[in-house]
């Protein structure tokens, strides 16, 4: 299992309402779940770390603001420059190395890797 939601309550806002998402979790309260499903945890880490604190700047300033009415739209997608995806891209990349060696502090979302466990079988 793969398995990706969103992360940290701090950062709710009417885009979760919009995407139809009903909490967000951090990497213990995820893995807790998990686990409990009875699958094994393999690999657990925050994700989207470079996109945190500017999110949670940018949320902080429409919340100051009350720039929080939910619009009409189902994602916040726009088109970019090429650079700017690849510097995106990039970020991912560096992200995806760390985590494989380890787990990130914070991030917007976070990743779990599980499966079935081996040598008995619940299923």
């Amino acid at each position: 299992l793969i398995l990706t939601v969103p992360a940290d309550m701090r950062l709710w806002s009417g885009r979760d309402l919009r995407l139809g998402h009903k909490t967000r979790y951090t990497v213990e309260a995820l893995t807790a779940r998990v686990r409990a499903s009875g699958l094994e945890v393999l690999k657990a880490s925050y994700a989207n770390a470079f996109y945190y604190w500017p999110y949670r700047v940018v949320l902080w300033w429409r919340r100051r603001g009350r720039q929080n009415a939910v619009p009409p739209i189902k994602t916040n997608t726009y088109d970019v420059h090429p650079l700017v995806n690849y510097l995106f891209a990039l970020f991912l990349k560096i992200e995806a190395w760390i985590i494989l060696k380890g787990k990130l502090p914070w991030g917007v979302s976070a990743v779990c890797v599980a499966r079935k466990p081996l040598g008995r079988s619940r299923w």
